[in-house]
């Protein structure tokens, strides 16, 4: 009962989080009801550097902020099969 309670808070921790880091990519796709497999795979390699669906203007310096209407229009754009 008491790791439910945890999880609960965790879970209710990430949604009081600003959209503009990292993590509101994959907050994002879930709203709009786009899959986030493929979405984290992206980000890890984007992480690394290797090459990856993720637009480079999304990077700011050595941190990753992502502009939240920027990951929607992306997002929504790549739901639909085009490319940004």
């Amino acid at each position: 009962m008491e790791e439910k309670r945890k999880n609960l808070e965790k879970k209710n921790d990430k949604e009081l989080r600003p959209p503009c880091q990292p993590w509101g990519i994959t907050e994002t796709a879930e709203r709009i009801g786009n899959s986030t497999d493929w979405i984290r795979k992206e980000i890890r390699k984007f992480r690394r550097g290797l090459p990856s669906s993720i637009p480079r203007f999304f990077r700011v310096g050595a941190r990753y902020h992502w502009d939240p209407e920027d990951v929607e229009n992306w997002l929504e754009a790549r739901k639909q099969g085009g490319a940004v």
